[in-house]
C-alpha cells in the first residue's frame, strides 16, 4: 500500500496540495546503508462532484532515510527536484515534494507520454534520473457518481470508463481510514459485495477507482523497494445507508 496515498487522497477531497509550501524544516535524516527509500508519482486526479470530471494533475515525492514498515518517517532534503519543465516545491505541511508549484486546474499529462524525474545530488541524496510512461489509456470512475445512496444490502457495483489491460485499485476509505481495498482485472466493472459493507458503519464514504503503472527503482544509494509511479485517481463521495 503507498505509504503517502492518505494524504495524496485528501489533496483531491480537500485541495490542499497548494498549502503549506516553502523551504522550511526539510528533513536531514541520516541515511541507512540500505539507501534511502524513495516513491515518486506522476498522478493524474479527477473530480466527478461537477457537471463533467475536472482533471488536476500533480508530481509527488517523497524521500526517506530509509524504509520502513512502522509507519515512523524521516523525510530528507535534496538539492532539488524536477519533472521536464516542472520544479518540485516543499511541502511543510505533507513533508514531501509536489508540483507543480501553486498550479490550480492544472492538466498537462499526456496519456502515453514518457515523464522523467531528475533528484539533485546533495549530502543526504545520491543524484538520480528515472523515467516512466503514462498509461495511454485511463479508466474513470463512472459509477457509483458523487453524492450517490448506496444500500448496504445491495452491494455496490463498480463501473468505470477506458477499460484496458492490467489492473485496477478499488478502495473505500471512512474518517481517513481505508476499510476495503482490492485489486481487480481492468474490465471495467466490479462489485463490493454486501458482506463488505455488513461490517461497515453507516455515513459518508470516498471510493476511489486508481489505475497505475508502477517499476522499481534500482539505483546505487536508493534501498531497491523503491519506485516510481505513474497513476490516475477517481474519488467519489458515497452515502452508505441501511
Amino acid at each position: 500500500m503507498r505509504k503517502v496515498f492518505l494524504t495524496i487522497i485528501a489533496i483531491i477531497l480537500f485541495g490542499s496540495a497548494f498549502i503549506g509550501c516553502g523551504d522550511d524544516d526539510k528533513g536531514t535524516g541520516s541515511v541507512t546503508p540500505s539507501g534511502i527509500y524513495a516513491e515518486m508519482y506522476i498522478q493524474r486526479m479527477v473530480n466527478t462532484s461537477g457537471w463533467g470530471p475536472i482533471e488536476q494533475d500533480v508530481l509527488l515525492v517523497y524521500l526517506d532515510s530509509a524504509y520502513s514498515t512502522d509507519g515512523n518517517r524521516n523525510p530528507i532534503d535534496s538539492a532539488g527536484i524536477s519533472c521536464g519543465d516542472y520544479g518540485l516545491s516543499w511541502s511543510d505541511r505533507n513533508q514531501f515534494f509536489f508540483g507543480p508549484s501553486r498550479c490550480v486546474d492544472c492538466s498537462f499529462i499526456e496519456p502515453g507520454g514518457t515523464y522523467t524525474y531528475s533528484i539533485g545530488e546533495n549530502q543526504y541524496v545520491p543524484a538520480l534520473t528515472q523515467s516512466i510512461t503514462f498509461p495511454a489509456e485511463l479508466a474513470y470512475l463512472y459509477y457509483p457518481r458523487w453524492n450517490d445512496t448506496i444500500q448496504i444490502n445491495d452491494g455496490i457495483e463498480v463501473i468505470w470508463h477506458d477499460s484496458g489491460t492490467g489492473t485496477v485499485e478499488i478502495s473505500l476509505w471512512h474518517d481517513g481510514v481505508e476499510v476495503y481495498q482490492s485489486e481487480v482485472p481492468n474490465d471495467g466493472q466490479q462489485r463490493i459485495p454486501r458482506s463488505v459493507l455488513q461490517t461497515l458503519p453507516t455515513g459518508d464514504y470516498y471510493l476511489s477507482l486508481i489505475q497505475y503503472r508502477r517499476q522499481s527503482i534500482h539505483a546505487i544509494g536508493y534501498d531497491p523497494r523503491s519506485f516510481i509511479e505513474a497513476n490516475v485517481t477517481t474519488t467519489n463521495r458515497i452515502l452508505l445507508q441501511p
